[in-house]
């Protein structure tokens, strides 16, 4: 009981670490999960564009009509007819795209002659492709009645404005775009910064305290047998791993609602204990390794760090350069983001499709294991030296 209640006392002294950690994780989730909610939409809504028509044609009925058209779906500026101003314009965003139509355009227009409506737009904008697919598709119309009928320009335009007018109504099909699972992986991978972060600090910490010479020397000749103490050592920071990771999953939870209470969440969750059990043993590791405890803290923020930048935790697999994800694969947390995106993509779950997935799991079970090794031999190692 001496050495449970030991434990928890330097636990207890460095919680305000442990909740700053936990509280910089629930601010970054709750900002994730309140911009999928902005951004969650079951219908589509065209962009509109800033911009500005300046019409020479004043008298002009084509003219005239294509303004009205592109005024109703974008948003019309003022912008003057010099060049400076439209450079400024555009340079300062007031506009992202003008359109010159010149004198005499409608008469010309009807005429056959090669008149162009001058465009100018915020160079590489998506938005300009928009517009020139509005002007071309009423210009388009015009010519295609002018030529295929002997209607005259008002019943053209008529006819043009009716055409215009049908609209497809869009609407997304459930689960077809269905971002959730992706949004929910993206928040549990970055939970692995957390674990890993928190977990390896305070068991070099509370393994640090006993781990001093004259405490352990000390703890060698008290009643309490070497191997009992070791397995009360294994299991309070197995229960510290197990609340750091139960904090997590809460917090998620808590944030996410029912979105996070699903089978392929389940499967997440499960994953976050096993990269609890790897933090565990790289912990030990370090806690046998390294004495310092500003050393410990670099350690434990450096390997957090690193891993999260090159296995797909601050920056998605898919964008990551090929090289970066290979040395990535010699980490225990690619395989951890690895199993979440994989599931976070199931909309059918069986254990066939979760192959790969328990394959990914014991990955990281393995490296765990392995290090857990490398960490008793160290120990075991630094126990004879301290003994002679």
């Amino acid at each position: 009981m001496i050495v449970y209640s030991t434990y928890w006392k330097i636990v207890k002294k460095n919680l305000p670490l442990i909740l700053l950690y936990i509280g910089i994780f629930t601010a970054i989730s709750w900002f994730n999960i309140a911009s999928a909610a902005d951004e969650s939409s079951t219908g589509y809504v065209g962009n509109q564009v800033k911009v500005a028509i300046i019409n020479k044609d004043v008298d002009g009925k084509i003219a005239q009509n294509l303004s009205d058209y592109i005024s109703k779906k974008n948003k019309i500026v003022e912008v003057e007819d010099n060049d400076e101003a439209m450079q400024d314009a555009l340079f300062y965003r007031a506009a992202e795209y003008i359109i010159i139509i010149p004198n005499n355009f409608t008469e010309d227009f009807l005429a056959g002659k090669d008149v162009m409506i001058e465009r100018i737009q915020v160079p590489d904008s998506y938005s300009g492709y928009y517009v020139d697919n509005m002007i071309d598709k009423y210009l388009n119309l015009v010519r295609l009645y002018k030529t295929g009928t002997g209607y005259d320009i008002n019943r053209i335009i008529e006819k043009v404005e009716a055409d215009l007018e049908i609209n497809t109504n869009v609407e997304m099909a459930e689960n077809a775009v269905d971002d959730t699972g992706a949004k929910l992986a993206a928040i549990v991978n970055f939970t692995s910064y957390v674990i890993m972060a928190i977990t390896i600090l305070f068991i070099g910490l509370t393994l640090g305290a006993f781990n001093q010479k004259n405490i352990k020397r000390r703890n060698n000749i008290s009643p309490v047998k070497s191997r009992k103490f070791s397995i009360a050592q294994i299991i309070c920071n197995g229960l510290l791993v197990f609340c750091i990771v139960g904090l997590n999953i809460l917090i998620i939870l808590i944030l996410s609602g029912e979105k996070a209470m699903t089978l392929n969440a389940a499967i997440m969750y499960l994953n976050m204990f096993i990269c609890g059990a790897v933090a565990l043993s790289i912990g030990f590791l370090i806690a046998n390794l390294i004495k310092s405890k500003n050393g410990q803290t670099a350690v434990a923020n450096t390997l957090s760090l690193g891993f999260s930048f090159i296995s797909g935790v601050f920056v998605p697999l898919e964008m990551l350069d090929e090289g970066v994800k290979l040395i990535g694969s010699f980490t225990p947390i690619y395989w951890f983001v690895r199993v979440n995106n994989e599931v976070a993509g199931m909309t059918d779950i069986t254990v066939n499709k979760l192959s790969d997935v328990f394959l990914w799991m014991g990955i990281q079970l393995l490296f765990a294991i392995a290090i857990l090794i490398v960490g008793i031999v160290v120990s075991r190692h630094k126990t004879l030296g301290d003994k002679e």
